[in-house]
């Protein structure tokens, strides 16, 4: 319960920076899901973050650029962002533009230097076969591969119209079989002991 009052608390907070909020409540408008996705990437961003004994500078740097890091969608035309169905590879070419125009969109706003890296890589992946720049292991910066792999663990669990969420050791067994392939072999590790955690704790407030 203690978690699920945390997550509602969290939900209410706001964007501290009134440019980054224009922004975001922008999205909000355009496509709901995609922002019910980013708070949820940014609580597991922190949730590992406090995990790994992050600061709190860091753990709010991680925040606001998790909470941005599909800002690149507000450019993404509607029939593509919201089909409801699987995406032709021509169309999947054209979702993978947004971490480059999130980027773009951000990068002449003040202070945001330590957030652009998180919005543009964020798909990147430790083999170097993600996108937009193909960056490979230490190429990507740490907070990076935090956001990869929340953002990852929401889309596995989150229902699609072309899918339903998957279970939770379906998810297990993803995020093992692509360590050090798509994530930080490391980041997958602690992820799991989290995961683990909260799975315990719902039992115990379930009484399962």
């Amino acid at each position: 319960m203690d978690q699920l009052i945390d997550k509602i608390y969290f939900r209410k907070q706001f964007l501290k920076e009134q440019s980054y909020e224009s922004l975001f409540n922008t999205l909000r408008m355009k496509d709901s899901f995609t922002v019910d996705h980013c708070y949820n990437v940014a609580f597991y961003s922190l949730l590992l973050g406090e995990k790994l004994g992050l600061s709190p500078s860091e753990l709010e740097l991680l925040k606001v650029a998790a909470l941005l890091h599909d800002i690149g969608k507000l450019a993404i035309p509607d029939p593509i962002l919201m089909k409801p169905g699987r995406l032709t590879d021509e169309e999947f070419g054209v979702i993978r533009q947004h971490p480059a125009i999130g980027y773009e969109l951000l990068k002449d706003l003040p202070e945001v230097k330590d957030i652009l890296p998180i919005v543009r890589w964020h798909h990147e992946r430790i083999d170097g076969r993600g996108y937009p720049d193909g960056l490979k292991g230490d190429e990507i910066p740490f907070l990076v591969r935090i956001v990869s792999l929340a953002d990852a663990f929401d889309a596995m669990t989150s229902t699609r119209v072309y899918r339903s969420s998957l279970h939770v050791e379906e998810v297990r067994k993803q995020l093992i079989t692509n360590a050090n392939t798509q994530f930080d072999e490391q980041l997958v590790k602690l992820f799991l002991d989290i995961i683990d955690e909260q799975m315990t704790l719902r039992t115990l407030t379930l009484g399962e």
